[in-house]
This record gives structure tokens, sequence and C-alpha cells, in this order.
């Protein structure tokens, strides 16, 4: 090897060094809103976010390589589009997981609910039933139910323990659960038979919910095929003749007629998407 290349080799790694922290430490900050909120989310749900930043870095990494590699070979609108979806869809997928989180766990309230009617019926006091339905919850809901334990056995009041986990959660299920052993606790009453109507109530909720989902998911499906139908159809195009290939992707009035039907169908997507979603989606 030459020494201008050696040279060549030793600065490029040099400012890759140098640059790529500066680089990091830039779209940190950046980033600094989208983390607190997921942050802040997740923690109060207990998940767990360590990994947070590194996947915020790789996706910044991503969208600059999705920007200017395209831009290098000639495909700068290209490059603009897939950076922008890139940049759109990362923090919409995170958001996606910790809404899918608080479905699993509003779907275990009505059980929460029921063991607790269960363990009153036996004639257990609320404190003890707590604990019993603590160890017997599946995950994830079992690990708020054991904090509420664990407060108590600090020494917390029970109603201020269960006022945390309403706060952290922030459901409507929860919140309806909390309330009623909250008044229970403060004027008595038989809680036992409030709670297996809240039980019913709760079931009859998660049902429709399930029902919505399942009435819904033929249009989730039909917006995915959709969404593929382009991207589908332009390589069956190109396979039949490899020049209207050459055309869309290497000349400048055949990028942008591309950036437009991708700015298309990415809003038809979207639109779809809110419409299938629902008023609370």
């Amino acid at each position: 090897m030459s020494p201008v290349s050696l040279a060549a080799c030793f600065l490029t790694g040099a400012t890759t060094f140098v640059t790529v922290p500066l680089v990091l430490d830039w779209t940190d900050r950046f980033d600094q809103p989208l983390r607190a909120e997921l942050e802040g989310k997740m923690s109060a749900l207990g998940l767990e976010s360590g990994y947070l930043t590194d996947w915020l870095r790789t996706w910044r990494v991503a969208t600059l390589a999705l920007l200017i590699v395209p831009s290098l070979l000639g495909m700068v609108p290209v490059g603009i589009f897939a950076a922008f979806v890139a940049n759109q869809f990362f923090p919409n997928w995170l958001r996606s997981r910790v809404k899918r989180h608080q479905a699993l766990l509003e779907s275990q309230i009505p059980s929460a609910t029921r063991q607790l009617a269960g363990q009153l019926r036996a004639g257990t006091s609320l404190t003890e039933a707590i604990e019993e339905v603590s160890q017997r919850l599946p995950e994830p809901l079992r690990w708020h139910f054991q904090k509420v334990r664990q407060r108590m056995a600090q020494g917390a009041e029970i109603r201020l323990a269960l006022e945390d986990m309403r706060g952290n959660l922030k459901m409507e299920s929860m919140s309806l659960l909390v309330t009623v052993l909250k008044v229970a606790l403060e004027r008595g009453g038989p809680l036992a038979e409030v709670l297996e109507r809240i039980t019913r109530s709760l079931q009859e909720l998660e049902r429709v919910r399930r029902k919505r989902e399942a009435d819904t998911a033929a249009g989730r499906m039909m917006i995915t095929v959709l969404g593929f139908f382009p991207v589908g159809f332009l390589l069956m195009m190109t396979m039949f003749n490899r020049d209207i290939g050459g055309v869309v992707f290497f000349t400048l009035p055949g990028q942008i007629l591309l950036l437009v039907t991708a700015l298309i169908t990415y809003v038809s997507l979207m639109w779809a998407s809110r419409i299938i979603a629902g008023p609370n989606g």
C-alpha cells in the first residue's frame, strides 16, 4: 500500500473517531424530549428502558445512512423521503410497544378484580387479599401489585400505595378499581359484591375491545397490502423491462415521480390508519 493510501486511511479513521462521538452527542440532545417521554411511560409501566439510548442512536445513524447513501448514488429525492419515513416510523414503533404493554395490563385487570373479590369472600382482609393476589397474577400486572405490597410492607398506607399504582398506570379500569377500594376503606360496605359487579363490567368492556380489534383486523391487513402494492408493482415492471427501473431511479423526473407516488401512498396509509384506529386510536 502506498504512503498516500496509508495517510488517507489514517485520516479517515481519525475523522471517524472524532466525529462519531460528536454526532452521537448531538443526536442525544436532539432526542431528549422523545427519550424523556418514553422513559417516563416505560418506568411507570415497569418496562426496561436502559436500552432506549442505544436504540435511539441506532435509529439516527440509520436515518442518516438512508439520507446519505441514496444521495451519493444520485437519488437525492429518494434519500430524503427514505430518511423522512425512518424518522417518523421508529418513534411511532416505540410508542406502539408501550401501547401494547398497556393493553396487556388492562386485559389483566378483570382477573385481578375477580381474585380480590374471591379472597375477600373467603374472609381475608384487603391487605391480605392484595398480598395473595400479587403472587398469583401473571406478569406484567403482578409487578404493579407487588410494588403495592412492598410499599405497604415499608409502612405506607394502603390508600397511598393504591393511589400510586393508579397514577402510574393511568387506565380507566384501574382508576375504577382503586376508587372502589378507597371508598370501601373509608366507609365500609360489601366490598366483595361490589368487586364482583365491577369484574363483570370490566370483562364486558374487554370483550367489546377484543371484538373491535377483530372487526378492524381485516382493515389493518388491507392497509398493509395497499402499502406494499406500489413497491411490488414497481418491482414487477422492472423485471419485465429493466429500462423502467433505470428511468425511475436514476433520472430526476423518474425520482420526482417516485417521490410523489411515495408521498401519496404514505399520506393515504396514515389517513386510513387513523380511520381504522378511531377517535381513541
